[in-house]
């Protein structure tokens, strides 16, 4: 719609950095909004904070958003550890060349244990996200101990489960007490996007909770932040009086 704008004459002082001004929006955010974990079930929109980093007009398709931005996080941090840790990347090369083998492909090897990690590390990934969204906390940095589905789950044949449902994956999880949270990667995605936006959408949520609250002719564009009033008392044809007074909701 086409929005009401005020006239610019008060200044905004603002004495925090960028980045501390960021974190801090961002804590008021997680304080004040809905998400997958916590649904606001007053609003509009439930997943809230899903709707501040995506954008989007259903709660579906924000946390279908979300999702894949995790699996992607998740799937790099994977990635590293397998190619990284002896143990994984020798498993992952005796598949590799059993498979290079049966094929008699020895020159596909390479390619194989690409795809291999790949696949392996998005596997794990899913049970990340499947943790994460069921309110268990995952390790930045995988370990052997932190690392949840091995080879030996693709050897008896679990893998298999995928076509029934991700469900099977859940047993597969691991809670780490010092790892983070849902919460937390909402944290990391709040502070990697564009402040701007943040604002914008934050607008939006904040105007679609009060009119779902019993005032649906709502429009946040028509609140007053600040005001200036200037008194003029005149007499006898010279001015004797003359006051402006500002009130800023920021200075209350």
């Amino acid at each position: 719609r086409e929005k009401e704008t005020g006239i610019g004459v008060i200044d905004v002082k603002e004495n925090l950095s960028d980045a501390t001004n960021h974190l801090l929006f961002d804590e008021y955010l997680l304080k004040h909004f809905g998400s997958w974990r916590t649904p606001e079930k007053k609003a509009g929109l439930s997943y809230q904070l899903e709707y501040i980093l995506q954008g989007r007009d259903s709660d579906i398709a924000n946390l279908e958003g979300i999702v894949t931005k995790l699996l992607l996080m998740r799937e790099a941090a994977n990635i590293m550890f397998l190619v990284t840790n002896p143990g994984k990347r020798a498993e992952i090369l005796s598949v590799s060349q059993a498979v290079a083998a049966l094929l008699l492909l020895p020159e596909a090897i390479p390619v194989i244990f690409s795809l291999l990690t790949a696949g392996w590390a998005f596997l794990e990934s899913l049970i990340d996200v499947r943790a994460l969204l069921s309110g268990y906390r995952n390790t930045l940095i995988k370990t052997e101990d932190s690392w949840q589905f091995g080879f030996e789950g693709l050897k008896n044949g679990e893998l298999s489960g995928i076509t029934a449902g991700g469900s099977f994956l859940d047993r597969f999880i691991k809670d780490d007490p010092h790892g983070i949270s849902y919460e937390d990667n909402l944290r990391l995605l709040l502070f990697g996007t564009d402040a701007g936006k943040l604002s914008v959408r934050t607008l939006d949520m904040a105007e679609n909770s009060i009119r779902s609250g019993g005032r649906p002719g709502f429009r946040i564009d028509c609140c007053l932040d600040s005001l200036s009033a200037e008194l003029s008392v005149k007499a006898e044809g010279r001015f004797v009086f003359k006051e402006q007074q500002t009130c800023c909701y920021r200075d209350m």
